[in-house]
C-alpha cells in the first residue's frame, strides 16, 4: 500500500518566473507538504538526492538535478519533510537547456524513493509575465 499512495501534497500553486524578453520560462517553484500521517520524505539535494525531479513536455524530457529547496515555517533542519513541515522547491527550467515558452503544457514529477510520484501537470500562459500563477 506504501507504494500507491503519495507521502507529499502541493500546497498553493507552481509560480513560473520568466524572462519576458526571451518569452521563456527561468525557474517552477511550488510549495510541498508530506501529507497527514505520511512517511517522512528525504529532500536532500545534490549529489546525495534520493528524490528525482523530472521535466517533460512534447518535445523534451530532463531529470533536473540541482533543484533547491528553501524550509518555510517551523522546521527541524534534518532535511526531512515531515508532518507540519513545507519545503519550497525550486526548479531552474532554463539553466538546464530546457526551452518552454508561451502556451506548452509540461509535466514536473516528483518521484520520492517510495510511494507514488506526484504529477504536476500544468501550461504556460499564452503571454509570459515576470511572475506567473500556473494553474
Amino acid at each position: 500500500l506504501q507504494q500507491v499512495q503519495s507521502s507529499m501534497e502541493v500546497k498553493g500553486g507552481l509560480i513560473a518566473t520568466a524572462n519576458i524578453s526571451d518569452s521563456k520560462v527561468l525557474t517552477v517553484t511550488f510549495t510541498l507538504a508530506n501529507v497527514l500521517s505520511g512517511q517522512p520524505v528525504d529532500l536532500t539535494t545534490d549529489d546525495d538526492a534520493v528524490v528525482i525531479i523530472e521535466y517533460r513536455d512534447a518535445t523534451q524530457r530532463m531529470a533536473i538535478t540541482n533543484w533547491e529547496v528553501a524550509w518555510l515555517g517551523a522546521t527541524n533542519n534534518n532535511n526531512l519533510l515531515e508532518t507540519g513541515e513545507m519545503a519550497e522547491i525550486s526548479v531552474p527550467i532554463d539553466g538546464n537547456g530546457i526551452t518552454l515558452g508561451p502556451n506548452v503544457s509540461f509535466v514536473i514529477e516528483v518521484k520520492p524513493p517510495t510511494g507514488a510520484v506526484l504529477n504536476l501537470q500544468r501550461t504556460t500562459p499564452a503571454w509570459l509575465e515576470a511572475v506567473n500563477d500556473l494553474q
